[in-house]
């Protein structure tokens, strides 16, 4: 009798362990669940985000672009796009050098590396053609610096200022 006892003692122990390594696994289904949750709200906040800042940068009138520190394109508005009969996503990993003539395109990139030498801001106006036809335009170009403060690309806006300039021409 002693032993079936010890027999049923032993199944019921290990019933016990089998229980409690079940409800350790539920507790542990519960937890990826919530985590999941929360990965996926994440996500959302994330999507969200980007729309407001898409919705934000395409509705900017000036044209505006990202480039990295040898001066590739990562990102352009389609404002700036169009001008060069892009889509938006079509500029990454390209350079100048495959928008603008050869002259123009060195410029830009001697623009780009002064600016991230210098680790400040720069305004420039100068001559933008497109579409054949040459306009005046007001460029601000910023270093774009990671977190220990070094330069890692520019940001590029600019609009046209050809009317303005026009106008102040024609004062006396």
């Amino acid at each position: 009798m002693k032993e079936e006892e010890e027999r049923a003692v032993e199944k019921l122990s290990k019933i016990e362990k089998a229980i409690n390594e079940m409800l350790a696994m539920r507790q542990q289904v519960v937890e990826l669940r919530e985590s999941e949750t929360q990965r996926q709200e994440g996500i959302e906040a994330l999507r969200a985000s980007e729309k407001l800042y898409r919705t934000l940068i395409e509705n900017l009138p000036q044209k505006l672009f990202l480039k990295d520190r040898n001066s590739v394109y990562i990102f352009c508005n389609e404002s700036f796009a169009a001008d060069l009969k892009i889509k938006p996503e079509e500029i990454s990993g390209k350079t100048d050098d495959e928008f603008f003539p050869k002259e123009l395109a060195k410029k830009y990139r001697s623009a780009d590396q002064r600016v991230m030498d210098k680790g400040q801001p720069e305004n420039i106006e100068e001559t933008y053609v497109h579409n054949g036809e040459a306009s005046i335009v007001h460029m601000v170009k910023t270093p774009v610096k990671d977190e220990r403060g070094e330069p890692v690309g520019i940001l590029g806006v600019f609009w046209d200022v050809t009317e303005a300039k026009t106008c102040e021409a024609g004062r006396p």
